[in-house]
This record gives structure tokens, sequence and C-alpha cells, in this order.
């Protein structure tokens, strides 16, 4: 069996009503998946915050997330965002097992300085904020991207 983790990251009190609906919605549908609810008053506890003012809040998430792979030692991480809302069990997500199961996001193009080909309507953006990772590399291979 799969040890499991998802990471809901937010900052501010003007996140709190939200990002608790996030908590409890994951939660009512996931109770045996560990949650990892990071803000202000707890980030200090990882080393990735270290970092955060040179590779900014966008990769600081996946940093986070690879740190929390680590400590823990997870064979997968569910990353959500803020403003996302679980209204059932992500089974594509736990059961999947490819390197990273993302949603789609508005349809606009995605480009990326790693060598993918841009040709219209290929490479549509995907959704950053609900994502799953079923193993560390790709997490750090963003994160480089990202510097």
């Amino acid at each position: 069996m799969k040890k499991i983790a998802c990471l809901i990251y937010f900052f501010g009190k003007r996140y709190d009503k939200i990002g608790t609906c996030a908590i409890n919605s994951f939660k009512k549908f996931h109770p045996d998946i560990d949650l990892y609810h990071i803000n202000e008053h707890n980030s200090h506890e990882y080393f990735a915050t270290k970092r955060l003012a040179t590779i900014g809040h966008g990769a600081y998430k996946y940093l986070l997330a690879a740190e929390i792979m680590i400590k823990h030692k997870y064979d997968k991480i569910i990353i959500l965002g803020a403003d996302t809302i679980t209204c059932d069990r992500l089974n594509e997500f736990i059961d999947g097992e490819e390197d990273i199961l993302a949603t789609l996001d508005y349809p606009y193009q995605l480009q990326i300085p790693i060598g993918f080909p841009v040709t219209p309507n290929s490479e549509t953006h995907v959704n950053a904020d609900v994502v799953c990772f079923n193993n560390i590399n790709p997490i750090l291979d963003i994160v480089k991207v990202a510097k």
C-alpha cells in the first residue's frame, strides 16, 4: 500500500475561510491520507522556507512537497490550493501511477523553457493547484526550472 500525503499551503488571514474549507473538504473524503497545512504559523518548521525569498511562492509549494516526501518517506503527494474544494475521493490521483497527475486549467498555451514544442492547440495549461506526484524527481525538476 502506498504511503500518501496531501499538502495545502496558504498564507494570510484573507485565505483562512476558503483554506479551511479546502482542508475540511479534503479530510472528509480522505481520512486515511496525512494532511499537511502549511501557513505563516508553522512555515518556520520547514527548511524550504529558508529558500522562499529566492524561489518565490510558486516554486515554494513544490519545495515544501519535496521536503515532506523525503522527511516522511511518502510514495506520493497531492498538492491542493486553498481555493480547492474536494467533492469526492480523488481515486484518479490515489490509484494513478504516472509521475505527475494533474487537472487541466483554462485553455491557454503552456510555455516552459525546457524544450517542449509549442504548436497551436498543444500543451494546454495544467492546474498547478490540483496535482499529484508519484515520485520526487518531477518535483525537483519543477523547482530547478522555476529558479
